[in-house]
């Protein structure tokens, strides 16, 4: 499962969070009555935000700081959806989503990281 995990995770990621961005942009303008480019500059910096966040490697080693920079991306994610108004707002979870299987992948298989399994996969 591990090694499922592992190959499938950074190329699942990586389209989702890439089609998320315009699709929350788009609906955003559309659906936002006053307010469209404001409401699209706060979605574009949060998502940048919390994307940033979760490319933190402290979270990648589930250090202390990882788990503060984990939650601080969720509430931003929680904090920006409610601002906007709109329910698109809530495709900011998309990148949460995949910060909390980083996390969960490490707190199961005792803090190897999914970046170290790589490794050690290629390794061996």
């Amino acid at each position: 499962m591990n090694d499922f995990i592992f190959e499938h995770y950074v190329a699942v990621a990586q389209i989702m969070i890439a089609g998320v961005l315009p699709l929350m942009l788009g609906a955003v303008l559309v659906t936002r009555k006053t307010g469209k480019l404001q409401g699209a500059a706060l979605a574009l910096v949060a998502y940048l935000a919390i994307v940033a966040l979760g490319m933190s490697g402290n979270i990648k080693h589930l250090s202390l700081i990882g788990m503060a920079h984990a939650l601080i991306a969720f509430a931003i994610a929680g904090l920006s959806a409610r601002h906007l108004g709109v329910r698109a707002g809530w495709l900011l979870a998309v990148p949460c989503f995949f910060i909390l299987v980083v996390v969960l992948f490490n707190i199961a298989n005792q803090d190897i990281g999914l970046e170290l399994m790589g490794r050690w996969n290629n390794s061996s």
